[in-house]
């Protein structure tokens, strides 16, 4: 009976070891994402112990999940994994479908369509670094995104939107509403970019939900 609980325990042992063998190695691959709304740059993210903002089309490089983002001092969330697209939408922040919408995804969309430098989020969203500078001084207060009641986004990026009209007249930063931010967001879910081009490969491949 000894030697046969002894044996069980062993088994088991060599189980957990390949188990958590696996887990680590599939963790530590590295990868190139996309968020997107169409692709948002000038986000900042946070994997493997590295900061960076993301790129031209919402790209951002890993070694490992998880990633976190933020933009300014407002904390947007976190995905534990990336996605089998590799991009990276409000919805999988929020950790629901990416037909699905709520307060934080809506609340992300409007943040982001908002501060977009040339009024169009379908062409691509570029949210400057002078433009994250202008949330900060209004946004003082470092939030979860879920925090934000709809009406107090809006005010948020009012605000930022006035000031940058003020500072440069030749501003193209315009508060979107909800409803038009959201259908705009519907309108990437339902025709996705392609899926980023990753570590090793020589062109991209095609992205889906």
């Amino acid at each position: 009976m000894m030697k046969r609980s002894l044996t069980l325990a062993m088994a088991a042992a060599a189980v957990v070891a390949v188990t958590g063998c696996s887990s680590s190695d599939s963790g530590s691959k590295p990868f190139t994402g996309a968020l997107v709304d169409s692709g948002i740059q000038g986000v900042t993210y946070l994997c493997g112990g590295v900061t960076g903002v993301t790129g031209p089309d919402g790209r951002f490089d890993c070694t490992t999940a998880p990633v976190s983002f933020s933009l300014g001092t407002i904390t947007l969330g976190t995905i534990d994994n990336i996605t089998s697209d590799y991009l990276v939408f409000p919805q999988d922040i929020a950790g629901i479908a990416r037909t699905e919408t709520s307060q934080v995804v809506a609340n992300m969309a409007v943040l982001f369509q908002s501060l977009d430098s040339d009024g169009d989020p379908l062409n691509g969203i570029t949210i400057a670094p002078a433009t994250v500078a202008l949330l900060n001084d209004i946004a003082t207060t470092p939030l979860n995104i879920g925090d934000y009641s709809a009406s107090y986004m809006q005010g948020i990026v009012s605000d930022v939107v006035a000031v940058a009209v003020q500072e440069d007249s030749g501003s193209m930063l315009r508060v979107f509403s909800e409803e038009t931010a959201l259908a705009n967001l519907a309108l990437t879910v339902e025709t996705p970019p392609p899926s980023p081009t990753q570590p090793g490969e020589t062109t991209g491949s095609e992205g889906g939900n």
